[in-house]
């Protein structure tokens, strides 16, 4: 039976039960042993992802045991005393009203912790009493501030009790709560969210939620309450403390300082906990999409941050990733910015970026970077005033707020009328900002004629760091707040702040005290009153740290110095790293000296990289050692001929040969494997060109480094081409490995870059010759073309011209695509998908642990992928979400949007009966593609959009997005139906499916799939409230997760992968291989053991429709994108867990990439699924086939002999008319 933990109270229950004993129990699956002794383990752990009735990942499970470091003050019974250093208060003018409204608390004095001198104290020490509750939004560490209070009482006294008051505040007025035990607290320790026992954003205000407080208090005989929170919520606990007191009730009350934003900060309080795992895991992401940029060259990201008053997350996120332009909402205020200042800010940096060829870069501005601009704060404070007395009359602003109102866009306006949060606050984490100036930026840069490549992609990062896995730092920060707290309602405290100082130094050296939570306030408007609120820490101008910053961002803009901190590590160095904030930077720090010309370079190098910029991650990876099989580095490795490929479809493959003859009749479909051949000659000096095309990947620069490091043992030469226009304009680099040393276990494709718009002439005649004449000029032996199924299409297209022409440069490909949808029964997993869906999936991971701390959100989350769901159904096998759209299942039924619109309806009606207004849903990036209807209409307006000049195009979009009547006459030719679907669809949505990009085609990450689904969903939930068929609450929060991950650092799978694949493609052509493609086959095992391969492109090939052939302008084989198997192992246990996922809260978390630990050997569930069997029954028959070779030698009877010759013999045969009839492979003889 699953453990229940006791709760108090009414229609309240615990978030997340935690069930200990089914945690390991698997749907579908057996253990049957056979006779010959393999056994079929369907039940198999993965052991590097959940089980699929898990609640814990592998990591969760392995923080669990990681015991924080506490200070040593801390280690023995503690005392408190009294420094007499006069306190500063934050608002001298308020010291006398403040003093009348907490006449009983006001005037205390600072205190110190120290240890009792006599350590027996705690041997003699009586059982105490303590509640807690969680207030305001999710931090980073809770759980570790719980673990602090509930280890601090335990060890004062082992009859000790702690109570945890469940849904925040509201939970001690209504008398709901749970008693914590050593098996409830064990599973939270160290992990993120506030699930444990809920947060909330109430307040105990009035008299009957204070009495109804005392009370409980009063009935638990509780010694102390511990409110965890931020600002409001600790200004909470000091008038709590204050009425406890008049009443003189025993409860202490003591407040720590939590919020992510870090405005909970002063001269006393140098931290708030949570500010450092949310700044690190932002910043993790920012520095994946500098890669990305430096990559591609192309797209401007502006990132909004959490962060509602302060801009203490977008300064710290700036200095630790070095983006191009960053806007502090405290200075926009000081300079009295307007919002057309802030846009000319950004303009002129996007010109003379462009001037400088660069257009491209990364822009960072805090939440609440609206409400700092002064006309705009105005405007909003008028609104809050006139929503205090009743609805919106916007006849009552001032002349000058009416003006900025109506100037903005109507779906800002919409935001800015958004309910206010219970603090009377706007609630800027929905008012998308970031649009709001991509909007203005662009029309600004229309009327200058300038940004002819300003692609912008917004991104609002908030909610998915807020849950995170708590840093290493948070994790101890927060357990020694703990304990402080604690020690301070044992001492007799009240109305104080726990405190712990001294940050920048090792944890055990920490100090630990009490400041007065009275001493911390002023006065201020709140909805229309003067009330007593802790003061705010904004960023202060004339601190060093900003002004450190402000000295290096102008260098910033234009010199691109961009830094990628990588993912939280719990091992290994950085683990223990705090943030700058904490621990301030030099200008060294932030700006180093480089030591080369950087204009100069910038020529001759795809992105220019500088060891003084990079991450204290970086510079371990960099150094890191991949390990790989050893043949790949044996002298005389070389390809020899294994099975033949027998085509299932014969026609198809006549149509193959017709297309690429010279290719089929020289491979004949033969597969290739790599073996030592002492008696191949010395391979002369080849020379080999490399170029990298598709979607970023990581680990791609890996195979750049295998295939320099394997060409070094064999005395050739690398040539690196700057992306596809590199290679057709012999725009390259003779790399060395002084080139390589910074990339090597880099995100990106930073060393060679990546050139989009010309990857599409590989395809045409003109592009041929001109790949035929740097093959010839540069004397290339070999061409490396790595990337999706299209740049493996391209292998062979170019593999069969230059064999017409009789150019002797062999071509071969390295499946390279985060997207994972290069299959094949020799392809296991392409580089880059490892890493990208463990990045997705942390962050999924994330956003469940706050769904279920917050109970009220659901969270529409699409991913990036392309046409295939695999990267959903790996992020889902990973996560355990309540709902997970594959869009190949509903392609195979033949439904429509609304049949996915009412079977997510379904789920959060299901879920609302058991009063869960709270889930999550994964969509694939390419859902419409796939719905039968949706795709005809894409395609339909493809053909409408393609070639037209602005003018035309703005035809189009008055026709068929704001749906008025025109001359063109554009919507009759569309057919009646899609037509009738396009109609019916938002205006937002239409403006996207319209919108041209790639050639004039719908850029499937440019629509908001995520976004569509959530608003009609609203709207069959609405219908169904009227029909009585739904009682619940649905308030949707959308994210789109893509760039943030395809130029992530590589997982260490995939570092090994990208180098194992680089050394083989170098011994593909030393053996004189063209037309091939890499594989490396036995993925589950150490990568000194995978297995290397290669295998014929055009075996790969197949005909497909010609919608999917279009960027070859004709009909022609192509690689196909491989879909989800809807009869595959990994497809039938995501559906076998689907029921019990919507109901159930399973919710896991993979947590961030590791580097070092156990976290650093985890491969995907995907590849668990397909072949870790495989590779399990490989070993089991070498193991029985050693043992017969062992017992039948010299000596053994006749019996026994002939019994295994005639057994084998027949087993044999067996397996011969077995794969004949499979149609597969051949075997040779």
């Amino acid at each position: 039976m699953p453990q229940v933990t006791k709760m108090h109270g009414t229609d309240m229950t615990v978030a997340r039960e935690r069930s200990t004993t089914d945690e390991t129990m698997e749907f579908h699956r057996s253990d049957t042993p056979t006779r010959l002794g393999i056994r079929r383990r369907k039940g198999a752990a993965h052991g590097h992802s959940p089980m699929l009735k898990d609640q814990f990942s592998p990591m969760q499970k392995a923080r669990q045991k990681w015991q924080p470091v506490l200070p040593t003050v801390l280690r023995s019974p503690v005392c408190s005393f009294e420094d007499n250093t006069k306190a500063a208060l934050a608002s001298e003018g308020d010291a006398e009203q403040l003093a009348k409204l907490f006449p009983k608390t006001w005037g205390q004095k600072f205190v110190k912790l120290r240890a009792c001198e006599d350590e027996r104290a705690w041997q003699e020490h009586q059982p105490i009493r303590l509640g807690l509750v969680l207030s305001g939004g999710q931090a980073p560490g809770g759980h570790n501030v719980i673990s602090g209070i509930y280890d601090y009482a335990k060890q004062c006294n082992p009859n000790s009790q702690v109570f945890g008051f469940l849904g925040g505040p509201h939970g001690v007025f209504s008398h709901k709560y749970i008693e914590i035990n050593d098996a409830l607290m064990d599973k939270f320790r160290n992990q993120g969210g506030f699930d444990m026992i809920c947060s909330g954003r109430h307040k105990i205000e009035t008299a009957e939620q204070k009495q109804s407080s005392l009370q409980i208090c009063k009935k638990l005989d509780l010694h102390g309450l511990v409110v965890i929170g931020g600002d409001d919520s600790n200004t909470n606990a000091a008038v709590l403390a204050e009425f406890f007191k008049a009443q003189d009730c025993e409860t202490k009350v003591i407040g720590v300082p939590k919020t992510i934003d870090g405005d909970l900060r002063n001269q006393y309080v140098e931290a708030s906990f949570g500010f450092d795992t949310a700044v690190k895991t932002y910043s993790e992401f920012i520095g994946n999409l500098c890669t990305d940029v430096a990559t591609s060259k192309q797209h401007y990201h502006f990132v909004r941050l959490m962060g509602r008053s302060a801009s203490h997350i977008a300064l710290e996120c700036a200095m630790q990733t070095r983006a191009n332009l960053v806007f502090i909402g405290e200075e926009v205020e000081e300079k009295d910015m307007s919002l057309e200042d802030i846009v000319s800010d950004i303009v002129t940096m996007i010109v003379r970026r462009e001037d400088q060829g660069k257009g491209y870069g990364v822009v960072l501005l805090p939440e609440g970077l609206i409400e700092f601009i002064p006309e705009v704060g105005t405007l909003i404070s008028e609104i809050n005033n006139i929503l205090t007395q009743g609805d919106f009359d916007s006849g009552k602003l001032s002349p000058q707020s009416m003006k900025v109102f109506l100037s903005a866009p109507q779906t800002i306006r919409n935001e800015l009328l958004l309910d206010r949060d219970p603090h009377g606050n706007v609630q800027v984490a929905k008012i998308a900002t970031e649009r709001l100036l991509i909007m203005m930026v662009a029309e600004e840069l229309e009327k200058l004629g300038k940004g002819k490549y300003f692609l912008p992609i917004s991104h609002y990062f908030g909610y998915e760091g807020r849950c995170a896995m708590p840093s290493n730092f948070d994790a101890n920060y927060c357990y020694a707040l703990g304990h402080c707290a604690a020690a301070l309602v044992d001492n007799g405290k009240t109305g104080y702040m726990a405190v712990v100082r001294k940050l920048d130094r090792p944890s055990p050296d920490w100090e630990a005290a009490g400041c007065p939570l009275t001493i911390m306030m002023n006065m201020e408007l709140r909805k229309g009153k003067q009330v007593p609120v802790i003061k705010k820490y904004l960023v202060e101008l004339d601190k060093p740290l900003f002004k450190m910053f402000a000295e290096v961002r102008e260098e910033w803009k234009y010199r691109d110095c961009y830094r990628a901190p990588g993912p939280v590590q719990f091992e290994g160095p950085g683990a223990n790293l705090t943030n700058y904030t904490v621990t301030p930077p030099t200008k060294e720090d932030l700006l180093p000296e480089t030591p080369f010309n950087y204009q100069n370079l910038s020529t001759r190098y795809g992105f220019v990289k500088c060891d003084t910029y990079l991450s204290t991650l970086q510079k371990t990876r960099i150094k890191a050692k991949v390990d790989v099989a050893p043949i790949l580095m044996h002298p005389k490795a070389r390809a020899v001929q294994a099975n033949r490929i027998v085509p299932a479809d014969q026609q198809a493959h006549k149509y193959v040969t017709r297309q690429y003859p010279l290719q089929c009749a020289q491979s004949r479909l033969q597969m290739y494997n790599i073996q030592v051949d002492l008696r191949a000659p010395e391979t002369r000096a080849l020379r080999v060109g490399v170029v990298l095309c598709d979607r970023q990947s990581p680990g791609v620069q890996n195979v750049v480094a295998g295939l320099f490091e394997r060409l070094q043992i064999v005395r050739g030469k690398l040539i690196g081409f700057h992306g596809a226009a590199g290679l057709l304009n012999q725009r390259y680099i003779e790399i060395t490995k002084e080139d390589l040393q910074l990339y090597i276990n880099q995100g990106g494709l930073e060393l060679l870059g990546r050139t989009e718009r010309e990857e599409v002439q590989l395809r045409t005649q003109e592009g041929l010759e001109k790949i035929e004449k740097t093959c010839t000029d540069l004397r290339l032996d070999g061409l490396v073309m790595c990337g999706g199924t299209y740049t493996l299409t391209d292998v062979a297209v170019v593999s069969e011209y230059l064999l017409q022409k009789e150019i002797h440069t062999c071509v071969i490909g390295v499946p390279a695509t985060q997207n994972n949808n290069v299959r094949h029964a020799m392809v296991e997993a392409c580089i880059g998908f490892d890493t990208a869906s463990k990045c997705y999936a942390s962050l999924i991971g994330n956003l469940l642990t706050d769904a279920a701390s917050a109970t009220k959100y659901w969270y529409f989350v699409r991913l990036m992928g392309r046409d295939p769901s695999h990267m959903v159904m790996e992020a889902g096998l990973q996560t355990h979400p309540n709902c997970t759209v594959i869009s190949e299942e509903y392609a195979a039924n033949d439904e429509t949007l609304d049949d996915v619109v009412q079977d997510i309806a379904d789920i959060v009606c299901a879920r609302a009966e058991q009063g869960k207004n709270f889930g999550t849903v994964l969509v694939p990036e390419g859902l419409i593609s796939h719905l039968p209807a949706t795709r005809q209409l894409v395609a339909e307006l493809n053909k409408i959009t393609i070639g037209l000049d602005r003018t035309a195009y703005a035809q189009v979009i008055s026709e068929l997005v704001e749906l008025q009547p025109g001359e063109q006459e554009y919507s009759s030719k569309l057919t009646p139906w899609s037509y009738a679907l396009l109609k019916s669809l938002p205006e937002f949505f239409r403006r996207q499916l319209v919108q041209p990009r790639e050639g004039g085609r719908t850029q499937l990450s440019a629509v908001a799939t995520e976004e569509l689904l959530s608003q009609l969903v609203s709207v069959e939930l609405k219908k169904r409230k009227h029909l009585g068929q739904y009682k619940g609450s649905f308030s949707p929060v959308c994210h789109y997760f893509g760039y943030q991950g395809r130029s992530a650092m590589p997982s260490p799978f995939d570092c090994a992968l990208g180098m194992s694949h680089g050394y083989l493609a170098s011994i593909c052509i030393e053996s004189s291989l063209t037309g091939y493609v890499t594989t490396v086959r036995g993925l589950c095992g150490p990568s000194q053991t995978w297995r290397m391969a290669t295998l014929p492109v055009t075996a790969m090939l197949k005909v497909l429709p010609e919608r999917e052939t279009q960027a070859y302008g004709r009909q022609v084989p192509m690689v196909p994108s491989a879909e989800v198997e809807l009869n595959g192992r990994p497809f039938k246990a995501l559906r076998s867990a689907t029921e019990y996922w919507e109901n159930e809260d399973r919710f896991c978390n993979p947590g961030p990439i590791q580097f070092q630990g156990e976290g650093e050997r985890y491969y995907t569930r995907y590849l668990f699924e397909e072949q870790h069997e495989y590779l399990e029954m490989l070993g089991s028959v070498e193991k029985i086939t050693n043992y017969i070779q062992n017992v039948c030698s010299f000596g053994v009877d006749e019996t026994t002999l002939r019994t295994a010759v005639l057994t084998l013999n027949s087993l044999r045969e067996i397996i011969i008319v077995q794969q004949k009839g499979d149609g597969d492979q051949e075997l040779l003889s």
